[in-house]
């Protein structure tokens, strides 16, 4: 893409290269359709360590969200359409995103900061299709996004066709800034479906290739879709699935088109079986994916795994209720901002969680958080801390999800509404303050 990197983390992620779901756009306004948008950061920087502070952004609403201990994210309702997850917590630039690189010319683009190229390096030498930000696909129709059509070696990434109240469940892995790799699942009623990249294989001989592996289980059908592209025209391949027996089921062999791709389809409803005789995609979930070269075995261009499938949209039971309010500030510095954030979650997974972010502050600040006792008006307790990191924000949140209390060991959030908080510093020093919010039912 031709925004700035927006974070310098390592992400490894299943929610793979140019992945976008099925054809689709959404429009602003109060009358669009509304889908549910959670996920999780399975990998960062190369490990399952530091999952917890990442920020992301849905750049169609604007909502910054960060990830709990465990990686986990939720963005609530977004717009259905194309539904868009950045790194970071900026919005995107729309203005003079394209530069020389973008032409192809092997300029590459300048002064990323981190990745493609090294410090201030870009990518040296000619296109190249995977982890390049070429603004090839501006007019892909993608909605929100930074105008290419690049998931993977990039800071965004898309899925279409989106519509309203589909639960879309994303995994993924960072690094480096960019999504390394991405799964997007998405439910609706009860059709299920995720989609995933295929990544290239070190036996693989072509630096271009590109493919991705889609499930679909639907009341009417299931489907299982292999696809590759930027192969070499001409090229024969074979697809397998290989079971957690290293038993392996043949797709059969497709001749690589013109245009760089080929495809393997298998379609219930038209008659087609699933491999191994599974009655449905979900039979299919962890399974592995290659794609080979038919004369020669030991070569596979592309592997990957079946991600798994989203729960359906009917199976969600929960109702979630959230608050979320500024802070004032008084003795923090100029520019800085806080906020206050309560969640209530009933039916299946019920939680509760109260939090407070700070911006715009410097590197390493403490700050206390201390909340009023709902049986002594006017007393107030230290109910935590948080410590601003480097790219000035910093967070307490606490979950029951996650085996904590709630201050004053509460059963519910609803009994901390209407109580006042202040940030304080290690001095005591009032920074902001304010008073928790009600819950709103999304």
């Amino acid at each position: 893409m031709n925004t700035r990197s927006l974070l310098s983390l390592v992400l490894g992620l299943a929610a793979g290269v140019a992945l976008t779901a099925c054809g689709g756009g959404g429009s602003g306004g109060s009358s669009v359709a509304a889908a549910s948008l959670r996920g999780a950061v399975i990998l960062n920087n190369g490990s399952t360590a530091n999952l917890g502070g990442i920020s992301l952004t849905n750049p169609n609403t604007g909502k910054i969200v960060v990830t709990a201990p465990d990686g986990s994210f939720n963005f609530g309702t977004v717009p259905a359409g194309t539904v868009t997850i950045r790194l970071g917590g900026v919005a995107p630039v729309r203005t003079g995103e394209v530069t020389p690189a973008d032409d192809g010319g092997g300029k590459g683009e300048s002064g990323d900061g981190v990745g493609e190229g090294g410090v201030g390096g870009g990518e040296a030498g000619g296109d190249d299709d995977i982890g390049d930000d070429q603004g090839d696909d501006a007019n892909d129709g993608d909605v929100a996004d930074d105008g290419d059509g690049h998931d993977v070696g990039d800071d965004d990434a898309d899925t279409t066709g989106v519509t309203g109240g589909e639960v879309v469940e994303v995994r993924l892995a960072i690094r480096n800034g960019k999504i390394e790799s991405i799964q997007f699942g998405q439910s609706h009623d009860d059709d299920r479906e995720c989609e995933g990249h295929l990544t290239k294989c070190a036996s693989s001989d072509d630096p271009d290739v590109e493919g991705s592996v889609r499930a679909e289980s639907r009341p009417d059908r299931q489907r299982l879709v292999i696809e590759v592209e930027h192969a070499t025209a001409g090229r024969s391949l074979v697809a397998v699935v290989i079971d957690g027996s290293a038993v392996e089921a043949s797709l059969g062999t497709k001749v690589v088109s013109l245009d760089g791709r080929a495809e393997w389809s298998i379609n219930t409803a038209t008659g087609g079986g699933l491999p191994f005789g599974v009655a449905t995609a979900a039979d299919l979930v962890g399974f592995h994916v290659e794609v080979r070269d038919a004369a020669n075995a030991a070569i596979s261009l592309v592997c990957g795994t079946i991600s798994d499938l989203p729960n359906s949209a009917g199976d969600q039971t929960h109702v979630d209720s959230d608050g979320r309010a500024g802070l004032t500030r008084v003795g923090a510095p100029v520019g800085s901002e806080a906020h206050v954030r309560i969640k209530h979650r009933t039916g299946d997974e019920a939680r509760d969680e109260f939090g407070v972010d700070a911006e715009h502050m410097g590197n390493g600040t403490v700050v206390n958080v201390w909340l009023e006792n709902p049986s002594s008006a006017g007393t107030f307790t230290l109910v935590g801390a948080l410590t601003v990191h480097d790219e000035g924000e910093g967070e307490l949140e606490i979950s029951t999800n996650h085996g904590a209390a709630l201050p004053y060991a509460v059963a519910s959030v609803t009994s901390l509404i209407g109580l006042r908080v202040e940030l304080r510093s290690p001095a005591s020093v009032v920074l902001f303050t304010g008073v928790v919010p009600p819950l709103a039912t999304r």
